[in-house]
């Protein structure tokens, strides 16, 4: 029988032990539990993503929002000034048919003055007296009277009603002693004929005789004219000598 004999050692015998594991008890002792191993991929926690694909995201609708709400407020504040634009043009052309208009009735007046219309419409024989007294309402008992007034304080064009168009109005109306006629109506014609009103007023030359002044006069012509309605009027005046025959 053999004999196994310890070598004799010099120093002292260590007494630790290694601590290094086998890579089996290694791999054994770290693998993932068995519960993780079976979860679907689909159960599995997705990753975090970063947040600033988010941020980008919210700018880019605040941006696109307000490019909208900018073309919005253009698009309407272009609405605005066309149709501010038309309005102007169509006040400008009522404004325009109203002065032809009130322009029209001032050369009927001046006819109507000079009495250069038919007999059985011309008055010229009541400007050729100066001894007849006109109504200082422009009116009187005989038609030929009608629209000639008196001149006085306050002036008869500031009393006069021209809005009337009754038979009984203290205006005249176009053509009325002139028998010349003036379109009128609907669409772009003016809504109602022109009507005027003369004054006479004491004439005063310098350097002439009193009594010959008195006899002499100058005639005031107010006439208004209206556009295609009738809240567009306009009014104009001029004086008017009448030429001896």
């Amino acid at each position: 029988m053999a004999t196994v004999t310890a070598a004799p050692t010099s120093g002292p015998v260590s007494t630790r032990r290694s601590c290094r594991r086998a890579p089996e008890a290694m791999a054994g002792a770290y693998s993932k539990p068995s519960f993780i191993s079976a979860m679907s991929p689909s159960l599995m926690p997705a990753p975090k993503r970063r947040c600033s694909s988010h941020h980008e995201e919210g700018i880019a609708l605040v941006t696109t929002l307000v490019v909208l709400l900018a073309v919005l407020l253009l698009s309407a504040s272009a609405a605005r000034n066309v149709l501010l634009a038309e309005r102007a043009t169509r006040n400008e052309r009522d404004y325009q048919i109203a002065l032809q208009s009130a322009e029209a009735a001032l050369a009927d007046a001046e006819l109507d003055i000079d009495g250069t219309a038919g007999p059985e419409r011309a008055r010229g024989e009541v400007f050729d007296d100066p001894t007849l007294r006109f109504s200082p309402d422009c009116t009187g008992a005989d038609h030929r009277l009608r629209g000639l007034c008196e001149g006085g304080e306050p002036t008869a064009w500031l009393r006069v009603d021209f809005d009337d168009f009754s038979a009984a109005a203290p205006t005249v109306a176009f053509g009325e002693y002139t028998g010349r006629r003036f379109q009128s109506g609907a669409g772009s014609l003016p809504v109602q004929m022109p009507r005027y009103i003369i004054e006479r007023l004491p004439l005063k030359t310098p350097g002439k005789d009193a009594s010959t002044a008195a006899r002499s006069s100058v005639y005031r012509i107010t006439a208004v004219g209206f556009g295609p309605t009738a809240a567009t009027s306009v009014m104009l005046q001029s004086y008017y000598r009448r030429v001896p025959k």
